[in-house]
């Protein structure tokens, strides 16, 4: 007579399996900012582009607007237009790039990534030599745990701070920044 009951996992297996769902929630961590560390740099660096074009080219505009530039091509008017259209440009990215601070998540997402790596990686040295569930084990799982909760608790309140503040030295502070 068989039976499909299930049986019970033994200690070592229980504690594996808590290991298995440890590592994956920083694998799926440092995947998320390391996406949100990629996206944030685009944005900053294209609209830092955008800002630093049209900060160049409005005052250049300018000038033709007066007759004064260098630019016997492009007609008063076109000049004065584009020369409006460069400082709106300029005042409006700015603005948005301020209000999302992208240069600031950036950096913070990046901080997070690299400290969650560094604990992950750090762990897996440490545990080498130790056996799944016995007491140095335990301890070693216990502190990267500590650390990882450490690292997104951080992350998370430095991200609401920075939305909430209007403080610059708040805004200005990435996430593990020393």
């Amino acid at each position: 007579m068989t039976t499909d009951a299930p049986v019970d996992p033994t200690p070592k297996q229980r504690w594996q399996k808590r290991e298995d769902r440890l590592l994956e929630r920083i694998r799926a961590s440092n995947d998320y900012y390391v996406r949100h560390c990629r996206t944030n740099r685009r944005w900053h660096h294209a609209m830092s582009a955008v800002v630093l074009v049209s900060s160049l080219l409005a005052p250049i505009f300018v000038m033709a607007s007066r007759g004064e530039g260098s630019l016997p091509w492009l007609g008063r008017d076109a000049a004065a237009n584009l020369a409006l259209l460069a400082t709106l440009l300029v005042g409006f990215v700015e603005g948005f790039r301020r209000y999302f601070k992208f240069e600031v998540k950036w950096h913070g997402y990046y901080m997070a990534a690299e400290r969650l790596r560094r604990a992950r990686e750090d762990y897996r040295d440490a545990r080498v030599p130790l056996e799944v569930g016995s007491p140095e084990w335990i301890a070693a799982y216990g502190r990267l745990r500590a650390e990882v909760d450490g690292i997104i608790d951080g992350e998370t309140k430095e991200f609401f701070e920075r939305l909430l503040s209007t403080d610059p030295k708040v805004v200005a502070a990435p996430a593990g920044a020393p």
